[in-house]
């Protein structure tokens, strides 16, 4: 009789070379993109602000807020146990909007009463406009404060302990570093958008937009500025007065007109769409980590009502 044995074992190095060769194939494949991603923009037309798809998986500024509240919080007890006095600067994240890659004023209740400055709390504004009066210099260190009278023995208890792990256990930046989509991110930006370099620069996706934008402004005769795109001529981000709340509100009608804001954030949703695909399962666990850390810090100071600013 004769044996089989060959034939099979010959089978079966063949079938075992085949499921190595499929398993290794697999193992390159890349997992398939999280389920149900939002790869939209979001345009806030009443309040100011732009959701992209990346911002799904960052840190929002209430997010910053609330941990860096808890930082100064855990800096302030750590000081007060070394006999230090530390007064603490609590954030105001009502002003501190996402608005994508859409540049100057787009709303009209903000233009008509910020002009073309940053939209701001009252201090802030003075910060801007007059950087020299009392009021703009409250942050803690700076003149006018009562952080400012601590020597530099007292300085390094308080930069000791802000370092201390208290205080970093609520530092998002340290926690939830940069990854790969950043980089991807940031070079598929400055091919479309202008850069910190150049305000001026467009590309052909963002072209049209610009040119609506101008023509509109032309229309109403108002020039565009040509070092800053979604700008005038004229604009003025350190005076507030009548004269450049009027000119504001031109720049927001002609904004509305050609759905300057929607246009430009739905071209930075395409390009962000494929690299959030792409690390999708990393931005997940990375926004996980952040909520995380953000419930810890409302705990924390719920824990301490007591510590809040004097000012």
């Amino acid at each position: 009789m004769t044996s089989t044995r060959p034939a099979a074992s010959a089978l079966a190095a063949v079938l075992a070379i085949a499921l190595a060769g499929a398993l290794g194939a697999c193992s390159h494949d890349a997992p398939a993109p999280v389920s149900g991603l939002d790869l939209t923009a979001d345009v806030d037309l009443t309040h100011g602000t732009v959701v992209e798809p990346m911002d799904r998986f960052r840190d929002s500024p209430e997010d910053d807020a609330v941990t860096a509240d808890a930082q100064q919080v855990a800096m302030t007890l750590c000081a007060k146990k070394r006999g230090v006095t530390w007064d603490p600067y609590f954030a105001d994240s009502r002003y501190d909007l996402r608005v994508g890659p859409v540049e100057g004023p787009w709303v009209e209740a903000n233009a008509n009463k910020f002009g073309f400055l940053k939209p701001s709390s009252p201090t802030d504004v003075q910060r801007q406009t007059h950087p020299d009066s009392p009021e703009a210099q409250r942050l803690p260190g700076e003149k006018g404060s009562p952080n400012a009278t601590l020597d530099d023995a007292q300085q390094k208890i308080v930069q000791a302990c802000a370092a201390g792990p208290d205080a970093t256990r609520f530092d998002l930046s340290r926690l939830t570093p940069q990854g790969p989509w950043d980089l991807a991110l940031q070079t598929a930006h400055e091919k479309t958008f202008p850069t910190v370099d150049d305000h001026s620069a467009t590309s052909d996706a963002t072209r049209p937009v610009e040119d609506d934008y101008d023509a509109c402004l032309r229309s109403a005769g108002v020039e565009p500025d040509p070092d800053r795109l979604g700008w005038a001529k004229g604009a003025d981000p350190s005076v507030l007065d009548a004269q450049q709340i009027s000119l504001a509100l031109t720049v927001v009608r002609c904004k509305a007109q050609v759905r300057y804001a929607q246009r430009l954030a739905d071209i930075e949703a395409r390009l962000e769409a494929p690299i959030v695909e792409k690390y999708s399962h990393e931005l997940t666990a990375r926004k996980a980590k952040i909520d995380g850390v953000v419930a810890d810090a409302k705990k924390y100071l719920a824990a301490s009502p007591d510590v809040r600013p004097t000012g």
